[in-house]
């Protein structure tokens, strides 16, 4: 049973009890992220979710996870271009303790100077390390090559020169302005109850004071509409294996027609049957790794296909990728590729709800998309509701590869 609470100074509560589980996972949700980092201030939004972890007025950061390891749980963060989350996962008894650590880092965290300046050098580190994956580092500088002017298209880690320059009080200025009761979501799912999971939240929340000014404008989002940029890149780089990230402009998070794309995705790259694996490796052995990605964000998206090969092969699998597109352009999908694509969707996500973790990020996920929940059946009938027509109509605009960038990546010229 799934509900929704909106308190009073603008916390939104979602919570889904699922009386048969023992666990249960806990997440702060803020609608914020790189994509409100300043050009001065790159990583901001990533290295302020860090130091969450850092210490409270009564934890210390050690004792922050020995609390944590005491409930026999875990606790972890992550952060993307528009929203940031800290979460616990633990036993549904522990709701209460749970909630209760969350809201400490929340509202406590000391970000003691010691401590800031330690987790500089470590996020410098996790800069580096992602300098030392191709694949990721190609990535990166693919978002820049098609969006080099734009939030979106900035690494969420920054730059180290930057990270470096980042201090206490342009940290507590960033809480001040976005760690805010309206962009606060709390999604919970395990053995709970919503009653109960709300008047937790009053007793630890409620004394927050709604921010009218810090609502989402949806029309006026950092860095307005991105303009995506057509180019290729190709960059020397002393890899054993070439990294090649190609792809283009796509659907935005409120376009009817997600759907549409997830089986279309399904198709060309989801799964050991899909074409790109199957015509890229398996039939030609051009490339161990081959898979599609997509993204979507409040007010546009990308769509495209990342693959690890050899240097000589490069033009060969870009032939192949051209090609491939060209035909669903053109003939669309067939009847069994369509029928594969829709199972594979639908299993995929009964699996995901079959963890507590996978439906608290659902909670979000279905919150963003929809406005409202949309439950395991009517998601279902959505992608039944994919047709042939749907299909093809949706590639000639998603796989027009005259409109693709490409970043080629490693010992190639």
């Amino acid at each position: 049973m799934v509900k929704k609470t909106k308190l009073n100074n603008g916390i939104t509560v979602l919570s889904d009890s699922v009386p048969e589980v023992a666990t249960c996972s806990l997440g702060f949700w803020f609608s914020v992220g790189t994509r409100w980092d300043k050009p001065d201030r790159l990583g901001l939004a990533h290295f302020a979710e860090h130091m969450l972890f850092k210490g409270t007025q009564t934890r210390s950061a050690l004792k922050l996870a020995q609390d944590m390891d005491l409930l026999g749980g875990r606790m972890n963060a992550f952060t993307e271009q528009e929203q940031t989350c800290f979460y616990t996962v633990s036993l549904s008894e522990h709701l209460e303790a749970s909630l209760e650590l969350l809201c400490d880092m929340y509202l406590n965290s000391t970000l003691d100077p010691e401590e800031l300046e330690r987790e500089k050098s470590v996020v410098c580190e996790e800069i580096k390390m992602v300098e030392d994956s191709p694949d990721e580092l190609a990535s990166d500088i693919f978002y820049e090559t098609i969006w080099p002017d734009h939030p979106l298209g900035k690494p969420i880690q920054g730059t180290v020169d930057i990270v470096k320059s980042f201090g206490r009080e342009m940290l507590l200025d960033y809480y001040a302005t976005y760690f805010v009761p309206n962009r606060l979501l709390i999604s919970a799912s395990g053995n709970i109850e919503h009653e109960h999971l709300v008047e937790l939240a009053e007793k630890f929340l409620g004394h927050l004071s709604a921010k009218d000014e810090s609502n989402l404008d949806l029309n006026n989002l950092p860095g307005g509409l991105p303009q995506s940029q057509y180019v290729k890149i190709v960059k020397k780089h002393p890899t054993e294996q070439v990294s090649l990230c190609y792809g283009g402009q796509a659907l935005s998070l409120s376009d009817p027609r997600l759907c549409t794309l997830s089986v279309l995705d399904s198709v060309l790259g989801g799964s050991l049957s899909c074409r790109l694996f199957q015509e890229i490796r398996e039939k030609s052995g051009l490339a161990y790794s081959v898979e599609t990605f997509r993204s979507s964000y409040y007010d546009t998206g990308l769509f495209g296909v990342e693959v690890g090969t050899s240097g000589a092969n490069v033009g060969a699998v870009l032939e192949m990728i051209d090609r491939i597109f060209a035909d669903i352009r053109r003939e669309g999908i067939t009847a069994e590729e369509l029928e594969r694509s829709r199972q594979h969707l639908k299993s995929s996500l009964a699996l995901d709800m079959e963890s507590t973790y996978g439906r608290m990020g659902y909670l979000v996920s279905s919150e963003r998309i929809y406005g409202r929940y949309v439950g395991l059946k009517e998601a279902c009938k959505f992608i039944d509701e994919v047709d042939r027509d749907k299909v093809i109509d949706l590639a000639r605009e998603c796989l027009d590869t005259d409109r693709y960038s490409l970043v080629v990546l490693g010992p190639v010229d």
